[in-house]
C-alpha cells in the first residue's frame, strides 16, 4: 500500500484506511467479535493500516476490538475522533477532551494515537479547542490533530486554525459538497482524510439505485440538476475491469489533496475490493 504525506504534520499514511463505524455496530446487524478482530488484521497486513474511530464508537466497542487487533502487532495507526457522546452531546471542554483521550488509550493499550479529530467541532470555540488538542499533542498523546467537518465554511474556518494538521471530510462521486476543501487543504499544507467515499453504500451497488431515474414531478432546474449529477455518480467508471465500489474509491482516491481515503468494508470481500482499487491506480505524481 502506498503512503502519502499527511500535510505538513511530518507523518505518513496509507492510501486507504478503515473506518470502524459499520463493522463494530452493535444490535441485529452486528458482526461477531472474532470476525471483526480478523478484518482488522487482514487489513493491517495489507498495510491499509490507518484506523478510524469514535470514543464512544459502536457504544465502545470499536476501540476495544481495536485494540485486540493491534495487540502484539507492528505498525497501525489510529485516528481517533472526540467531541461527541454515544448520544447526540458534545464534549468538547478541554477537561473532557482529556478524559475522552485517556479512556480511549486505555481500551486500546496504547500510549498515543497517531491522529486527534475534532468531530465537527464549533467554530466559535476554537482558540480554546486548538490550545487544548495542541496541549494534548504536545505532551506525547498525539502523533498531530486535526478536524472533522461538515460543511465547506467550517472547513475553510478551522483551517485557520493553530496547529491543525489536516481535516475530515465525507467524500464520494454522489456527495461532492466538500471537495473544494481538498485544493485549500493542499494550499495551506493540511492533510485531508476522505470519508464514505461510496455514500453509505449507494455507490457499491449494495442499496437500489433505480430510483434515481424515476421522474420527478415538479421538480425545480435545480433539483433536475442534482439528479442527473447522483445519476452520473452510480455509472461512474475506473480503471479497466473495476467494479462500482473500486471505481468510486478510486474516484476519491484521485481528488486534490487527499491523504487518506477511509472506507468501511464489513467482510474481506470488500477489504479485497479496496486494496485491489488503489493498486489499480498509477501512483500520485
Amino acid at each position: 500500500m502506498r503512503q502519502r504525506a499527511l500535510g505538513e504534520t511530518g507523518l505518513f499514511v496509507p492510501e486507504l484506511g478503515l473506518a470502524l463505524a459499520s463493522m463494530s455496530r452493535t444490535g441485529l446487524f452486528a458482526l461477531p467479535d472474532a470476525e471483526v478482530v480478523e478484518l482488522l488484521r487482514a487489513s493491517l497486513d495489507c498495510q491499509a493500516s490507518l484506523f478510524a474511530a469514535g470514543r464512544y464508537c459502536g457504544e465502545g466497542r470499536a476501540l476495544r476490538l481495536l485494540g485486540a487487533a493491534l495487540k502484539g502487532q507492528v505498525g497501525g495507526q489510529v485516528a481517533l475522533r472526540l467531541g461527541r457522546d454515544e448520544g447526540t452531546c458534545r464534549r468538547f471542554g478541554a477537561q473532557m477532551l482529556a478524559e475522552d483521550l485517556d479512556a480511549a488509550l486505555k481500551a486500546l493499550s496504547r500510549e498515543r494515537v497517531d491522529l486527534l479529530v475534532l468531530d465537527r467541532p464549533p467554530v466559535d470555540l476554537m482558540p480554546g479547542l486548538a490550545e487544548a488538542a495542541q496541549a494534548l499533542v504536545k505532551a506525547g498523546k498525539a502523533g498531530a490533530w486535526g478536524a472533522r467537518v461538515a460543511d465547506e465554511p467550517a472547513g475553510r474556518a478551522w483551517l485557520k486554525a493553530p496547529g491543525l494538521g489536516f481535516l475530515e471530510i465525507a467524500l464520494s462521486a454522489m456527495d461532492t459538497g466538500l471537495a473544494g476543501l481538498g485544493p485549500l487543504s493542499a494550499q495551506a499544507g493540511k492533510g485531508l482524510l476522505a470519508a464514505s467515499p461510496l455514500a453509505g453504500g449507494w455507490l457499491a451497488g449494495h442499496r437500489k439505485a433505480g430510483f434515481l431515474s424515476l421522474p420527478q414531478s415538479g421538480a425545480s432546474p435545480e433539483q433536475e440538476a442534482e439528479l442527473a449529477r447522483r445519476n452520473a455518480a452510480v455509472m461512474l467508471s475506473g480503471t479497466p475491469g473495476a467494479n462500482r465500489a473500486q471505481a468510486a474509491l478510486q474516484w476519491a482516491l484521485e481528488q486534490p489533496g487527499v491523504s487518506c481515503v477511509l472506507c468501511g468494508a464489513r467482510t474481506p470481500a470488500q477489504l479485497e475490493d479496496a486494496i485491489t482499487a488503489a493498486a489499480a491506480l498509477a501512483p500520485r505524481s
